[in-house]
């Protein structure tokens, strides 16, 4: 069932049942306050009446006892020229249940008995359409007590009561047909924005990640409305991440491929011209050198390729160290190699406490210097230092610098700046996946700026320790 459906139902059942009741309630009510009118007014009439026939009897007495005495039904001609004195039809019974006097045909089954004296009741009947309101007593005369009963006629009452529930039932209706009406207008103005929430999620669902509601409806709907555009818009971007991860993946697995059949072409290529001719000495030992070169560039890129398996898929314990200490044990040891090369390695860090695991962060400090060595650079700057509640590892040099349009694809796995050098090299686009990955698991960040001809600088922002005391202690010391 369409939820349009389900409302309008539901609110014209809850709105019927309503009004029903509260018809009810007021009908009775009506009815109620009527009858409990003409009650009042019944037992008014009724003490009058039972005043002026119980004075009547008194004051004629003697007459009245000798015509009881003669026989029952003598008095009737008696009671009956008396009961003209009231206004209400009355009747007359003696004790012993005989009807002395009846001024209506609903006396002759009344409902009361044993009457007595100083009490009164009353009853409401029914007769051929018509209501009545009887009231009994009892008249006490010295000889006699008779049941003294009068009859009010109701009937004007319930049939005003039949015309209010007549009218009612028109009014019902008449408000039911309206609100019919009103309720359908309402539910389809309240359910028209999420068919169109459900129709843009099967266009969604159908590969238009682009669609938003246009709805600027306040209250629940309107929430509902901009939820729905921030799911949108949430998945739309996942979706585009996951294309770019499926892309990456793709790319990846291309360039491993790429990767492999490079130098495993030159291993068999070596191999077989190794195994199928008879070569000099200088020749075996070209051949033996290129397959060995070839060799090394896919141990490093398995190595490399290793450790980002790992760290996709584990979490590292951190250790709180001294930074510039670190720094200064990180780098021991690589001046002579670098002069070697006629690279200057300059050195300066500031005191200050980080989280880091040792090996990871020395690989990455190893793998940026091993990048700024292989950029053609004279000068290599590593500079740590502390800025409010974080510290800064800068790696600077003045080679040759990264093309800017590049610098946002470098740590991606496999990319080369430079594709034929990286491999003279051993490399294999890995070094900077592998640092951004442990510096991503270090909760820091990498930022890359270079400028192509002047060099480049790699800094990585790691958050610092709290550990201020131990540094002042340690100044203090030295």
């Amino acid at each position: 069932m369409r939820l349009v459906a389900k409302i309008f139902l539901s609110v014209m059942a809850v709105f019927s049942v309503a009004f029903l009741f509260a018809g009810y309630f007021l009908l009775s009510h009506s009815l109620e306050t009527s009858v409990q009118r003409e009650l009042k007014f019944a037992l008014r009439q009724y003490q009058f009446d039972k005043f002026s026939v119980q004075s009547d009897l008194i004051a004629n007495e003697n007459q009245f006892n000798s015509l009881m005495e003669n026989d029952n039904r003598g008095p009737e001609s008696y009671l009956k020229e008396l009961s003209q004195s009231v206004e209400e039809p009355i009747c007359l019974r003696s004790e012993d249940g005989a009807v002395l006097y009846s001024g209506s045909s609903v006396f002759e089954d009344l409902p009361f008995e044993d009457l007595s004296e100083g009490e009164t009741t009353y009853q409401v009947v029914y007769e051929d359409g018509a209501c009545y309101i009887l009231v009994g007593g009892c008249i006490a005369l010295s000889e006699y007590n008779l049941d003294f009963v009068t009859q009010t006629d109701i009937t004007s009452v319930i049939e005003q009561q039949n015309i209010l529930k007549r009218y009612f039932l028109n009014c019902l209706l008449l408000a039911m047909a309206a609100a019919m009406a009103l309720v359908l207008v309402i539910s389809v103005l309240l359910t028209r924005p999420l068919e169109k929430m459900a129709a843009a999620a099967d266009r969604i669902a159908g590969g238009s990640y682009h669609e938003r509601l246009d709805i600027r409806q306040r209250g629940e709907v309107g929430d509902l409305a901009k939820s729905f555009n921030r799911m949108a818009a949430a998945v739309e971007d996942k979706v585009i991440e996951l294309k770019d991860e499926v892309q990456r993946k793709e790319d990846f697995v291309a360039n491993f491929a790429h990767e492999l059949k490079t130098p495993m072409t030159s291993v068999i290529g070596y191999a077989d011209m190794l195994y199928q001719k008879d070569l000099s000495r200088t020749e075996v030992k070209d051949a033996a050198w290129y397959i060995w070169n070839e060799g090394m560039r896919l141990e490093a890129m398995a190595l490399k390729m290793m450790d980002l398996t790992v760290l996709n898929h584990q979490e590292i314990p951190l250790v709180d160290i001294p930074a510039d200490e670190f720094l200064e044990d990180a780098v021991h040891g690589l001046e002579t190699a670098l002069q070697a090369e006629g690279i200057v390695l300059e050195f300066r860090g500031d005191a200050a406490y980080i989280q880091v695991d040792y090996d990871l962060m020395k690989t990455v400090l190893l793998n940026l210097i091993d990048n700024a060595r292989k950029a053609d650079c004279s000068r290599i700057f590593l500079e740590g230092s502390r800025k409010d509640r974080e510290y800064h590892i800068t790696v600077s040099d003045d080679g040759k610098g990264i093309p800017e349009e590049e610098i946002s694809r470098i740590t991606e796995a496999f990319y080369m700046v430079d594709k034929s050098r990286s491999r003279k090299q051993h490399g294999a686009g890995l070094g900077l996946s592998l640092v951004s990955r442990i510096v991503e698991l270090h909760h820091g960040k990498l930022l890359i700026e270079s400028v192509l001809g002047e060099g480049t600088t790699v800094r990585v922002i790691l958050p610092c320790c709290d550990r201020q005391d131990e540094l002042s202690e340690k100044g203090e010391r030295l």
